[in-house]
C-alpha cells in the first residue's frame, strides 16, 4: 500500500506530508491521497516507556490481556511501549515476560519489551512497591530477573547494597539502567551517572527531596548533560512548576513518559475519568497515572507552551533514542510508518503502526 497524508502548515510551523510504502516513510510524491483539514496534525508515533496498565487491565495479574492493553494504547496514539513490571513475586514477572516476548512476536502491535521497576529499590523510597517484594542487589532472585526475555530498562536504586553490581550485570547484556525509587544523595546519583546508570526513572518521584545544602538525586540527574530523565506530566505526579524546570534545564534531555496504570476498582475503562488525577493506594500513596501519554503530550503542547511538534518529540524522537530504535520517533525517508494523526484540539484522531490504521476515531473513515 502507498499512502501520502498532507497536513496543513500550523500557525508557528511549516506543512508536513508523509507517504507510506508498506511499512515504512518514503518521500512523497504528487498529489496527497489525504489532506488532513485546518488545524490538524501528523507525527510520529509516541512511544511509552512506562506502562503497568490501564483502566481493568493489569497485565502483572493479566498477561492474557496483554492484546486489550495494546489496543486502548493504540486508541492514544502509542506505536510503542514498554510493559513496567513493578516489584512482585519473581514468578509472576517471569509469566508477565514470557507472555509479553510471545505477544510481541505477533504482527501489527506496539509491545517492545518490558521494563522492570525494581526490585532493586530504596524501602523508604518504594510508593506503591509492596516491601516484601523488594530486594538487594546482590539477591539471586533479583539477578535472575535479568535472564528473563524482552528485558529494555530495569530501574535500581543505586545507593542499596549491591545496587551498582547489579546494574553493570545489566548493562552488560545490554539493558538499560535507571535510577529510580532512590534515596541516592547528589553525590551518590552523580557517581551512578559516571558508572552508566544515565536514566532516570520519574524525576522527582519517589527520590530524595531537594534540600539547599542536600541536592539529592533528581538535581544531579537534571542538571548533569550525561543523564536523560523521564517525568509524568499529568498535572498530579509534578507540579506545573517542576516540569517547567525540566522543560528548561534539559529539554533535549528529557523524555514524557505516562506511568498507566490500572484502576481496578473501575468495572470498566472511563477515558473521562482516567483523563484527570493519578491512581493512589487506599493511603494515598500515588500508585502510577490515569492520563495516557497523548494527554500528557498535549498538556506540554498546551499548558506549557511548547507546541504539538517539540511535545511530541519527548515522546517519540527521544524514547526512541533511549530504546536505540533508530528508525522510530522521525518523519524521514526510511523510517518506519509510525503515526498519529491529530485533530485542532490536539487530540489522537488516528494511529498507524508499520504503515498499517490501527485506531480512528468516529467518523474518520473518510479520511483514513
Amino acid at each position: 500500500m502507498r499512502l501520502t497524508i498532507a497536513a496543513p502548515a500550523p500557525a508557528d510551523g511549516r506543512s508536513v506530508s508523509v507517504a507510506i510504502e508498506g511499512d515504512r516513510l518514503v518521500e512523497p510524491v504528487g498529489t496527497p491521497d489525504v489532506s488532513l483539514p485546518e488545524g490538524w496534525s501528523v507525527t510520529p508515533g509516541l512511544i511509552d516507556l512506562q506502562v503497568n496498565g490501564i483502566g481493568d487491565v493489569f497485565p502483572l495479574e493479566q498477561p492474557e490481556r496483554l492484546g486489550d492493553l495494546d489496543l486502548r494504547l493504540a486508541a492514544a496514539g502509542v506505536t510503542g511501549y514498554l510493559v513496567a513490571a513493578p516489584s512482585s513475586d519473581p514468578a509472576q514477572v517471569g509469566a508477565l515476560a514470557r507472555a509479553s516476548a510471545d505477544f510481541a512476536a505477533g504482527p501489527g502491535n506496539g509491545l517492545l519489551g518490558l521494563h522492570l521497576e525494581g526490585p532493586v529499590l530504596a524501602p523508604t523510597f518504594r510508593g506503591a512497591h509492596p516491601a516484601e517484594h523488594l530486594r538487594t542487589g546482590s539477591d539471586s532472585r533479583a539477578r535472575e530477573l535479568l535472564d528473563l526475555p524482552g528485558v529494555r530498562i530495569v530501574t535500581v536504586a543505586p545507593e542499596v547494597e549491591g545496587a551498582m553490581d547489579y546494574a553493570r550485570e545489566a548493562l552488560a547484556r545490554g539493558i538499560r539502567v535507571s535510577a529510580g525509587h532512590t534515596g541516592a544523595t547528589a553525590e551518590q546519583a552523580r557517581e551512578a551517572i559516571g558508572a552508566g546508570v544515565r536514566l532516570a526513572t520519574h524525576l522527582f518521584n519517589a527520590m530524595t527531596p531537594v534540600h539547599q545544602r542536600a541536592p539529592g538525586a533528581a538535581l544531579a540527574y537534571l542538571l548533569d548533560p550525561r543523564a536523560l530523565v523521564t517525568f509524568i506530566a499529568d498535572g498530579e505526579h509534578l507540579h506545573d512548576d517542576l516540569v517547567e524546570l525540566i522543560l528548561s534545564v534539559a529539554v533535549e534531555r528529557a523524555i514524557l513518559v505516562s506511568d498507566l496504570a490500572p484502576d481496578m476498582a473501575l468495572p470498566a475503562p472511563d477515558a473521562a475519568v482516567r483523563a484527570t488525577g493519578a491512581v493512589r493506594l487506599p493511603d494515598g500513596v500515588l500508585a502510577g497515572a490515569r492520563a495516557t501519554l497523548a494527554d500528557a503530550v498535549r498538556r506540554v503542547a498546551r499548558r506549557h507552551g511548547r507546541g504539538l511538534a517539540q511535545a511530541v518529540r519527548l515522546a517519540s524522537e527521544h524514547p526512541a533514542a533511549v530504546l536505540g530504535e533508530a528508525s522510530r520517533g522521525r518523519l524521514e525517508h526510511g523510517a518506519r510508518a509510525d503515526l498519529v494523526v491529530w485533530d485542532a484540539d490536539d487530540r489522537v484522531a488516528a494511529c498507524i503502526r508499520a504503515g498499517e490504521v490501527v485506531f480512528r476515531a468516529e467518523g474518520l473513515g473518510r479520511l483514513l
